[in-house]
């Protein structure tokens, strides 16, 4: 590598620390502190599927995500849990029996 690339790179890093040193000197050490905490509730998703097989691969998948899963397995069962747990999203088998 050349004399004039390596001062370059030299040069490079040297920004880079330098504005890294900068950025902690403008935030205060206590500016986390100041920020209230917010409440995160899980999103409320209800699943109207009568397939086992859907239900049991989408249970798993919503839940590792963080969602909080609620199963209908017919629309009349649907239609009850929608209006008493007021979910945030609703996954809806159109083929669904009894709707």
């Amino acid at each position: 590598m050349s004399a004039k690339a390596q001062h370059a790179t030299k040069a490079g890093k040297a920004d880079r620390t330098d504005k890294a040193e900068q950025a902690e000197k403008t935030v205060p050490a206590d500016a986390a502190a100041e920020v209230p905490p917010v409440e995160q509730s899980q999103t409320k998703v209800l699943l109207a599927e009568d397939d086992e097989s859907f239900v049991d691969a989408l249970v798993i998948g919503l839940s590792r995500e963080g969602f909080d899963v609620t199963v209908a397995r017919d629309g009349n069962e649907a239609l009850r849990l929608f209006a008493s747990e007021e979910p945030d999203l609703v996954l809806l088998d159109l083929m669904l029996p009894r709707l």
